[in-house]
């Protein structure tokens, strides 16, 4: 009988130490990682997605499987991520457009604040507004000309309402005081493609670029407020209207709860995959730059936009439900 008992007793102490943070963070992970990722495949999180799992899974020895979840400006795929197991073996490629700006616009079933677990950002967007060259277009002024002699005619595609395309688009109709209607679609690709075709007038997206170097699209000015450093023809929003101001990132996340050792483990890892040049060249290429974070640099930039994005849908009077 005290053979039983202390036997239990040595399992109960090696349970207890199995469990402890720092012995989770050395045997992290011991299993295959989810990523879901809110948007179709071949958008711009999704390449952040792909670049950041592969690299992972180079690292630490264990797959990091990108999951698309598209659907409802991304709010599906954010809900699969926020409503997972909190146990770090499922993360996602939150956006701040799917969690900072989203719930404002429609009721989301989840809280941008309370539901998730920040690991770090890691990929800002460098998107900018193109039109087929069959159009007559070549600067935003000539644009906003055009669609001021015919409002509610030209359209501007976007990845689903209540996303930051959409806010770009909205926000700029009202800095050029001009009727646009807007054209929501799935995701980048989706909108990309008729661009391609002729059939909306602009869109505004990262993925742009290789069509703008093929000479198919004409980019009439870029989100950020420096130029595109393969692009530096083309000028940004803020040196066209002052008061442009529309941040997009791309960050890891897992679901409230997920322990901190995990957020710990990963953070500095994907900063020095932010560092790697075949990573900066491959998300640039897609419209995005490579950046470095901590875990709570995402949170407090989570806030501060959430609450900016919150006054602007308000002024701008945008809202789904």
């Amino acid at each position: 009988m005290r053979r039983h008992i202390l036997s239990l007793g040595i399992a109960a102490l090696l349970a207890a130490v199995a469990a402890t943070p720092s012995a989770m963070a050395q045997s992290y992970p011991s299993k295959p990682v989810k990523v879901i990722v809110p948007f179709p495949a071949g958008g711009g999180t999704d390449a952040t997605a792909r670049a950041y799992a592969e690299k992972l899974s180079q690292m630490l020895g264990q797959q990091f499987v990108v999951d698309n979840r598209a659907g409802a400006g991304g709010m599906i795929g954010h809900e699969a991520c926020a409503r997972a197991p909190a146990d770090g073996y499922t993360l996602c490629v939150a956006t701040l457009g799917g969690i900072g700006l989203l719930p404002h616009v429609r009721k989301t079933p989840y809280d941008a604040i309370k539901d998730f677990t920040p690991v770090g950002r890691v990929t800002d967007a460098l998107f900018g507004f193109a039109v087929n060259t069959s159009f007559p277009w070549k600067t935003m002024d000539e644009f906003a000309e055009e669609a001021r002699k015919k409002p509610d005619t030209l359209t501007l595609a976007n990845s689903g309402i209540g996303t930051i395309t959409h806010m770009a688009g909205e926000t700029l109709a009202s800095l050029y005081n001009i009727k646009l209607v807007m054209v929501p679609y799935k995701g980048g690709v989706e909108q990309l493609q008729d661009a391609l075709a002729g059939h909306v007038s602009m869109m505004y997206e990262g993925n742009i670029f290789p069509h703008v170097k093929a000479g198919k699209l004409r980019a009439l000015g870029v989100s950020t407020p420096f130029r595109h450093p393969q692009f530096p023809e083309i000028p940004t929003m803020k040196e066209l209207k002052a008061d442009w101001d529309m941040p997009s990132w791309f960050g890891f996340a897992g679901p409230a709860g997920m322990p901190a050792v995990v957020a710990e483990k990963l953070s500095p890892l994907l900063n020095q995959i932010s560092d790697m040049p075949d990573v900066q060249e491959r998300v640039l290429s897609m419209g995005l730059v490579a950046m470095k974070d901590t875990p709570q640099g995402m949170a407090d930039d989570l806030k501060k936009q959430s609450e900016r994005f919150g006054a602007a849908v308000k002024r701008l009077n945008i809202r789904v439900d």
